[in-house]
């Protein structure tokens, strides 16, 4: 017997040392996971869910839901897809969650109900507070910038996705458009027409030439989920519209006008009832677009994007052709992504060096008191579009003592006085070497 509960002795020492071995195990893999999360938590800067999402659930849960709020939530979302704020992946699960509520919601009318399959009409219909013939349609459709308020030819030359895929600002590019129109059955001259004065055929049959281009063309990202706002018989505006109308009425520069102003004009253009200032938004967000457009064209045909190793930086000079629109964050923003994607693409040799390195933007801020706007945004290659822009500025501004403003919500984003600019942009390089 005693040779037996040796065994057993021997054993269970040896089951408890394994155990322990594995608690041990366990805790050091705890422990490296939680300093990699909060490493990253502080030195990367990322945007969560949209907070206009956030309190439509908020309303669900409390039963006073109703499609006023959730197209309010719609444009929320698409406000981060369409400035990079959030992956692809967080963006189709909130599509999803999208698209059951406005199934829920949408009001029961035979043939008026929406046809998406996996939509069923609810009592709900509406929800609290509901709007009669309001409704949402949910479906797939291609993402180009206010096409149905624009020309074919002019949407898909200012379309970031669709500009930086052909590469429109070269001569090469433009041929390949034109190219393009043909290949889909597109008249020339209906693709230099309105949307609205399109041929009624042709209109009906766009979204399946643009589906078959998307394939041809290996242009997979084309066709997205899009939303857009229904009520009676009224002109249908689509979420992506809305947002790119805020923007401009948000960022536009005017002189006379106050930014308490400007984003009280945002604000209302949500209104259904606004709907002068929502087709102002849209005229002036084609401005921009056609701004945007051109200001990358000039900065890569005069070689404005410099390689400082570790990222790239490009300064928009004082007195180019509409500067002053770069003198905001969300237009900076935009003219950062358009010109680092345009960069990469156009990168011969060294395209896979740049695609994963982050941009420094820069463009004057106030003339008088000498300042310049900064953002720093990261490389193509980054899946989830987080910053280290934040941490880096911070150090850069301590170690250089440049006189630099961290006003703004995102960390990534300051005000620099243009005198420390290039002390500033040297101890960025020595700081990410």
């Amino acid at each position: 017997g005693g040779g037996g509960e040796g065994e057993n002795l021997a054993n269970k020492r040896r089951r408890l040392t394994e155990e322990g071995i594995m608690k041990r195990r366990q805790k050091r893999l705890w422990e490296e996971e939680r300093k990699r999360v909060v490493f990253e938590y502080t030195q990367f800067s990322y945007y969560g869910r949209s907070s206009a999402m956030i309190l439509y659930e908020l309303a669900w849960k409390m039963n006073k839901e109703n499609l006023e709020l959730l197209w309010h939530a719609i444009i929320g979302v698409m406000d981060q897809f369409i400035l990079n704020k959030i992956p692809t992946s967080l963006f189709k699960s909130d599509v999803e969650f999208i698209r059951n509520q406005a199934g829920r919601l949408n009001p029961c009318a035979g043939d008026d109900m929406l046809e998406a399959g996996s939509m069923n009409c609810s009592t709900v219909a509406g929800g609290a507070g509901a709007v009669p013939g309001l409704r949402i349609e949910c479906e797939d459709d291609a993402q180009l910038v206010l096409y149905k308020h624009w020309t074919l030819q002019a949407s898909l030359r200012h379309t970031m996705y669709t500009a930086v895929s052909l590469k429109l600002w070269t001569v090469k590019g433009e041929q390949r458009l034109q190219r393009l129109l043909a290949e889909m059955g597109m008249p020339l001259l209906q693709s230099k027409q309105l949307y609205s004065s399109m041929d009624l055929s042709i209109r009906k049959e766009l979204p399946g030439m643009l589906s078959k281009m998307a394939t041809d063309h290996q242009l997979d990202a084309l066709i997205m989920p899009s939303f857009t706002l229904v009520h009676g018989y009224r002109t249908k505006v689509q979420a992506a519209d809305y947002v790119y109308a805020m923007l401009a009425l948000l960022e536009t520069p005017m002189q006379d006008k106050k930014p308490s102003d400007c984003f009280l004009d945002a604000a209302y253009c949500l209104s259904r009832q606004n709907k002068n200032l929502l087709s102002e938004g849209i005229q002036s967000a084609k401005k921009f677009l056609s701004s945007l457009f051109k200001t990358v064209q000039s900065i890569l045909d005069m070689k404005q994007v410099n390689n400082a190793g570790p990222f790239l930086y490009m300064f928009v000079q004082e007195g180019t052709v509409d500067y002053k629109y770069y003198s905001k964050p969300h237009a900076l923003s935009l003219l950062a992504m358009f010109t680092l994607k345009a960069y990469v693409a156009s990168s011969i040799g060294s395209r896979t060096r740049n695609l994963s390195k982050p941009l420094v933007a820069s463009a004057p801020l106030d003339a008088l008191a000498e300042t310049c706007l900064m953002i720093g945004i990261p490389p193509v290659s980054e899946v989830i579009p987080r910053s280290f822009f934040g941490k880096a500025f911070e150090q850069a501004a301590d170690k250089t003592g440049s006189r630099v403003r961290f006003d703004y919500f995102d960390s990534s984003i300051v005000s620099i006085h243009k005198a420390d600019r290039h002390k500033f942009i040297d101890a960025l390089y020595s700081l990410l070497m």
